[in-house]
């Protein structure tokens, strides 16, 4: 199965290296070329800029700084890198399967990840969310272990995971506290508290150096990137989308109706099937590259077997919960502030686990509960059916909006044409647009 993933990711890759839309990592302004040259900051020794903070977290830049002391320095290499961290989160998931249900169970998580074609988009992208795949599937084998055989070890290394993963990603802040408060309410008085506090320190020390850089930075206390505020006032304002978007009219109440409505409408868009742009345009890819990455299976399937999965634990509760409190809280994070496609590659990493269950026990159900077969199966239709929904006209716009256009400037005149087409697709949305508000101009070509 390992041979598989890496066959896979690597046939992708070859091809997006011949092709030019492999220089989207290098475009100057988004978060790949950020990362990049961050992590040549990192890995020439250069003294860091005191008076700019970290507005994105230092975590990856810091591992691809130590690819490039080992050999990685062109982008095509560290992409190559990355072929490892999909071959990892295999592995975890397979552990995780093993230890969780069984060792089948194992076995087809770790396949549905190994062809997942998502996964291989983004791993030819210089992007975080490849590392925090590996750091949360971590967190959740080793906090397995934590909570089912309490020692020093398992619960140092959750505090250095979930350390790591905070640098990588600050909203996986969340996980060690609640991972500390879940343990204490399952093991009460018999919790093992010095343990629990070591975790912490080690949390504390591996992120106390970013936030004492930026604070020292900015000249106020900050966390570990200056980003979280922007994302939050990207999806939490009076003409928010749900998707990310530059922050257009004022901020809305959490007391108010409309934060709830609209983060309501938010998770409904993160179990959509459609891939939000940001920094790439999937459809895009898909138009030069065709082969692998054309293979027609979205995050909507996946996740319908996934949420179904579930609400069917295994009968060692104990060892499934540490899994769905980090996979709960990684998506409610990302639902409180704002929609990116790349943002769920975590979660679908995740959801593997029980959708792969799921996928076990159907010919178990078929014999023994024809009945609960017939509801998950129903259930499983409805979701993916439902997660097709069409875009309406105001996440459209802002959708469209993808950094895309960029690529085609940059790339040269093989692109022409498809620029031409992106940009005429741009404007027929925004002529159907419905919120005159929209604060976004389209971008030049």
């Amino acid at each position: 199965m390992l041979l598989v993933a890496a066959v896979f990711r690597l046939a992708y890759l070859l091809g997006l290296w011949a092709s030019p839309l492999f220089l989207v990592n290098a475009l100057r302004g988004l978060d790949m070329a950020t990362y990049y040259q961050l992590a040549l900051t990192f890995a020439s020794g250069q003294p860091m800029d005191t008076a700019t903070p970290f507005f994105q977290a230092p975590g990856y830049p810091l591992v691809l700084a130590l690819l490039m002391r080992l050999g990685a320095v062109s982008m095509a290499a560290l992409t190559a890198a990355q072929v490892v961290l999909g071959v990892s989160a295999c592995v975890l998931l397979y552990e995780l399967g093993r230890r969780v249900f069984s060792q089948g169970v194992g076995l087809a998580a770790a396949a549905l990840y190994a062809v997942y074609p998502l996964a291989w988009y983004y791993g030819g992208l210089l992007l975080s969310e490849n590392l925090l795949v590996v750091l949360l599937l971590a967190a959740a084998l080793v906090a397995e272990r934590a909570f089912d055989r309490p020692s020093l070890p398992p619960w140092v290394a959750l505090g250095l995971i979930c350390g790591l993963a905070t640098l990588t990603r600050p909203n996986a802040a969340v996980l060690l506290p609640a991972l500390i408060g879940c343990a204490c309410i399952l093991m009460r008085r018999r919790a093992p508290v010095k343990l629990m506090t070591a975790a912490g320190a080690a949390f504390g020390i591996l992120i106390l150096p970013a936030i004492v850089f930026n604070s020292l930075a900015a000249g106020s206390l900050q966390f570990v990137s200056t980003q979280g505020s922007h994302l939050w006032l990207s999806g939490n304002t009076q003409y928010a989308t749900g998707i990310y978007q530059l922050p257009c009219g004022p901020a809305l109440s959490p007391a108010s109706a409309a934060f709830w409505l609209l983060d309501a409408r938010k998770l409904a868009l993160f179990f959509s099937n459609q891939e939000f742009g940001n920094n790439t345009y999937l459809a895009v890819f898909q138009d030069h590259l065709g082969g692998l990455i054309s293979i027609p299976v979205g995050f909507g399937p996946l996740a319908a077997l996934g949420l179904v999965g579930l609400v069917m634990p295994p009968p060692n509760v104990r060892r499934w919960l540490p899994f769905a409190l980090v996979l709960g809280l990684y998506v409610l994070t990302i639902v409180a502030f704002t929609i990116v496609g790349r943002y769920r590659l975590p979660a679908a990493a995740l959801l593997c686990l029980p959708a792969a269950a799921l996928l076990v026990r159907l010919p178990m159900l078929l014999h023994s509960h024809p009945r609960r077969l017939a509801l998950a199966t129903g259930a499983v239709a409805i979701l993916t059916l439902a997660a097709n929904f069409d875009l309406p006209p105001d996440v459209a716009v802002p959708f469209a909006h993808s950094n895309a256009a960029a690529v085609f400037a940059e790339a040269g005149d093989q692109l022409t044409a498809d620029a031409e087409r992106l940009q005429a697709h741009q404007t027929r949305l925004a002529a159907e647009a419905r919120d005159p508000h929209a604060c976004l101009q389209l971008p030049p070509l």
